[in-house]
């Protein structure tokens, strides 16, 4: 069965596009941080969608007032928190200040449950 060098020429360079593309497919998949990185991103979306909903709801069911004083509230935290994100001293303080306030819970959690 002789075949036209051209059509195995044409075989041969079908053959390798196939095998690059699985390739890619395979480096893709084998990618786990991007993957990661990926959830990550879809999962904060639907978090930060859901949390404004329920957001909405609450201050739909408050009196103008309170919704006036939520409002102010959240403009004071977010400037809060952007002081915070600007300045690396202020941000390592409240990061080690969470992470002692994890620790202890963690340790609170296993004493009760020793005894």
């Amino acid at each position: 069965m002789v075949e036209d060098p051209g059509e195995i020429r044409a075989a041969i360079d079908e053959t390798r596009a196939q095998i690059a593309d699985t390739m890619q497919a395979l480096g893709e998949k084998a990618d786990v941080k991007a993957r990661i990185a990926d959830v990550t991103h879809e999962k904060t979306a639907e978090v930060k969608e859901r949390a404004e909903g329920i957001r909405d709801a609450v201050l739909s069911s408050m009196p103008e007032a309170g919704q006036q004083k939520v409002q102010a509230a959240g403009g004071a935290a977010r400037s809060s928190v952007d002081r915070i994100r600007s300045d690396p001293r202020k941000r390592n303080a409240v990061l080690a200040g969470v992470t002692v306030l994890v620790l202890v819970r963690r340790l609170r959690r296993r004493r009760r449950r020793a005894h």
